[in-house]
Protein backbone atom coordinates (compact mmCIF):
# COMPACT_ATOMS: atom_id res chain seq x y z
CA UNK A 1 0.00 0.00 0.00
CA UNK A 2 1.31 3.40 -0.93
CA UNK A 3 0.16 6.58 0.78
CA UNK A 4 -0.03 9.38 -1.74
CA UNK A 5 -1.35 12.90 -1.63
CA UNK A 6 -3.45 12.13 -4.70
CA UNK A 7 -3.09 15.69 -5.95
CA UNK A 8 -3.69 14.29 -9.43
CA UNK A 9 -6.09 11.39 -8.82
CA UNK A 10 -6.82 10.79 -12.51
CA UNK A 11 -3.15 10.15 -13.25
CA UNK A 12 -2.70 8.02 -10.12
CA UNK A 13 -5.74 5.88 -11.01
CA UNK A 14 -4.36 5.36 -14.51
CA UNK A 15 -0.89 4.37 -13.28
CA UNK A 16 -1.84 2.07 -10.39
CA UNK A 17 -4.83 0.52 -12.21
CA UNK A 18 -5.02 -2.79 -10.36
CA UNK A 19 -1.27 -3.05 -9.72
CA UNK A 20 -0.97 -1.21 -6.42
CA UNK A 21 -3.16 0.25 -3.73
CA UNK A 22 -2.92 3.85 -2.57
CA UNK A 23 -4.33 5.58 0.50
CA UNK A 24 -5.65 9.10 0.65
CA UNK A 25 -7.92 11.13 -1.54
CA UNK A 26 -9.67 13.15 1.16
CA UNK A 27 -7.86 16.45 1.74
CA UNK A 28 -8.50 17.87 5.23
CA UNK A 29 -9.40 21.22 3.65
CA UNK A 30 -12.29 19.52 1.83
CA UNK A 31 -13.53 17.91 5.03
CA UNK A 32 -13.16 21.07 7.11
CA UNK A 33 -14.58 23.75 4.83
CA UNK A 34 -16.81 22.08 2.24
CA UNK A 35 -20.54 21.53 2.24
CA UNK A 36 -21.93 18.01 2.70
CA UNK A 37 -22.86 17.97 -1.00
CA UNK A 38 -19.29 18.85 -2.00
CA UNK A 39 -17.87 16.09 0.20
CA UNK A 40 -20.31 13.54 -1.24
CA UNK A 41 -19.49 14.64 -4.80
CA UNK A 42 -15.76 14.28 -4.15
CA UNK A 43 -16.21 10.82 -2.63
CA UNK A 44 -18.31 9.73 -5.63
CA UNK A 45 -15.65 11.06 -8.01
CA UNK A 46 -12.88 9.15 -6.22
CA UNK A 47 -14.94 5.95 -6.21
CA UNK A 48 -15.58 6.32 -9.94
CA UNK A 49 -11.91 6.99 -10.71
CA UNK A 50 -10.82 3.91 -8.79
CA UNK A 51 -13.80 1.70 -9.66
CA UNK A 52 -11.39 -1.09 -10.62
CA UNK A 53 -9.79 -0.97 -7.16
CA UNK A 54 -6.56 0.39 -5.85
CA UNK A 55 -7.75 3.08 -3.43
CA UNK A 56 -8.26 3.15 0.31
CA UNK A 57 -10.19 6.39 0.69
CA UNK A 58 -8.91 8.13 3.82
CA UNK A 59 -8.25 11.64 5.03
CA UNK A 60 -4.69 12.70 4.33
CA UNK A 61 -1.98 13.28 6.94
CA UNK A 62 -3.99 12.29 9.99
CA UNK A 63 -6.88 9.86 10.41
CA UNK A 64 -9.13 12.41 12.12
CA UNK A 65 -7.98 16.00 12.41
CA UNK A 66 -9.69 17.53 15.42
CA UNK A 67 -11.41 20.26 13.41
CA UNK A 68 -13.31 17.82 11.17
CA UNK A 69 -16.82 17.15 12.46
CA UNK A 70 -17.75 13.49 12.84
CA UNK A 71 -20.86 14.13 10.73
CA UNK A 72 -18.62 15.17 7.82
CA UNK A 73 -16.47 12.07 8.15
CA UNK A 74 -19.61 9.94 8.01
CA UNK A 75 -20.34 11.44 4.58
CA UNK A 76 -17.22 9.73 3.24
CA UNK A 77 -18.62 6.25 3.84
CA UNK A 78 -20.70 5.12 0.87
CA UNK A 79 -23.98 3.49 1.79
Amino acid sequence: IRRLALAFPEQVAEVVGGHQCVMGGLPPSLLISSTPAEVKDHVKQMIELFKDGGLILTPRHHPKPISIPVQTLRLTVPI
